[in-house]
């Protein structure tokens, strides 16, 4: 399910969107890491920030 862009998804909200994502994963959130799978099924083990900035642009239903 794709997410929409309102008016509040400014491009810093989503700079810390997934800088705050990245940092869940890389505390061991498992809710923050399935979501992490779901958006890119085949992503490495170890996301790095572009891969969770990919992986938003995905839920939005972007190519990239």
């Amino acid at each position: 399910m794709s997410r929409k862009l309102t008016p509040q998804s400014s491009l810093e909200n989503l700079k810390r969107e997934a800088k705050r994502w990245l940092k869940a994963i890389q505390v061991g959130d498992p809710a923050a890491r399935a979501r992490f799978d779901r958006a890119i099924p085949r992503g490495p083990t170890t996301p790095t920030l572009r891969d969770i900035q990919h992986a938003i642009a995905l839920e939005y239903g972007l190519a990239g």
